[in-house]
């Protein structure tokens, strides 16, 4: 695991204070969640084609990242 440290709007770290205290979770739980999902999207990016150019398809690459995925979610034990 690695440790992020961001900045946020006070309006954003409110909302997350008022979600947290809802779902009877830490803020960081939450923030967690968004953040691997974001980090996700942004790796799968790397594939979407750029500005008229066509789609890169990479089996080998793509198995690897999915393979890194669950790696994370399962740890070194799927």
């Amino acid at each position: 695991m690695k440790t992020i440290v961001v900045r946020i709007s006070d309006v954003a770290h409110q909302w997350l204070d008022d979600a947290s205290q809802r779902a009877n979770v830490p803020v960081s739980e939450l923030a967690k969640l968004a953040i691997e999902k974001a980090a996700y999207a942004a790796a799968l990016a790397r594939y979407a084609p750029t500005e008229g150019q066509p789609y890169r398809y990479d089996r080998a690459a793509i198995a690897e990242h999915d393979a890194d995925v669950a790696r994370i979610i399962y740890g070194d034990n799927p």
